[in-house]
């Protein structure tokens, strides 16, 4: 299945990361994308959907939260509209079969 945004440009994900060292020094990179409940066309696909990103808020979301309260991001969070349109693709079932 392929699922994209009705005008098919890139968007970005609500993520975090983060890079630790462990006792012996080795790096070490966790990554996990925000998700919130599925808008009604994809409710039959999975029960959670990424926080998807406006080109405008991208930026806010990369530099701006730096040194924000957690309130302050849950406001920025709770203040997002979900993406409510999709094109949802059938794929071929070679995909992910090798």
């Amino acid at each position: 299945m392929r699922i994209v945004i009705p005008s098919d440009k890139l968007f970005g994900f609500a993520d975090l990361w983060e890079q630790w060292n462990s006792p012996d020094g080795e790096a070490f990179f966790s990554y996990t994308i925000l998700t919130a409940p599925p808008v009604s066309s994809l409710v039959h696909i999975h029960h959670r959907m990424p926080f998807i990103l406006r080109r405008d808020q991208e930026d806010y979301w990369l530099n701006g939260l730096r040194g924000t309260s957690v309130e302050e991001i849950r406001s920025f969070l709770n203040g997002l509209q979900p993406q409510q349109h999709f094109n949802i693709y059938s794929a071929s079932n070679r995909v992910n079969n090798p």
